[in-house]
């Protein structure tokens, strides 16, 4: 009985390390844009990438493009401004992923793999005119 004890013992202090060293970390990247006009409309009803349409990114500083990479999960961006809208959507797909926020918003993505992300300020319903400001964005992983 003491043999087997002393056994058991032994395997869980050796496993103990590895497991510990096997648990993902959080990571968290911090990364801010500041622009100087809407790239996008939004309304509860209606939403226009006008930056798709028109060369706003080439005019003004009003398109925010960055990547996530494997393991990030979670992209939270706040505005300076609480009353500023913006959009944002992933991988180029703005009908099918685009989202409005006001002042701050949070956007989760598949962290199996890296994404593309967009980010537009907007005219919107929000309460500011969106003219100009900084965009915070926070992006949680794991390694």
């Amino acid at each position: 009985m003491k043999r087997s004890l002393l056994l058991l013992t032994a395997v869980a202090v050796a496993v103990t390390p590895v497991a510990a060293s096997a648990a993902p970390k959080p990571t968290k990247r911090v990364i801010t844009y500041d622009y100087n006009g809407p790239g996008a409309i939004g309304t509860p009803a209606f939403s226009l990438n006008v930056s798709g349409v028109a060369p706003i990114c080439q005019g003004m500083d009003a398109c925010w493009d960055f990547e996530t990479v494997k393991g990030e999960k979670t992209i939270e961006i706040a505005a300076s401004d609480p009353a500023a809208g913006f959009q944002v959507w992933y991988d180029g797909t703005y009908a099918d992923s685009v989202v409005s926020f006001c002042g701050k918003g949070k956007v989760t993505v598949s962290p199996k793999n890296a994404h593309e992300v967009f980010v537009r300020p907007a005219l919107d319903d929000c309460g500011a005119v969106n003219t100009s400001g900084t965009l915070t964005a926070t992006i949680l992983g794991t390694k």
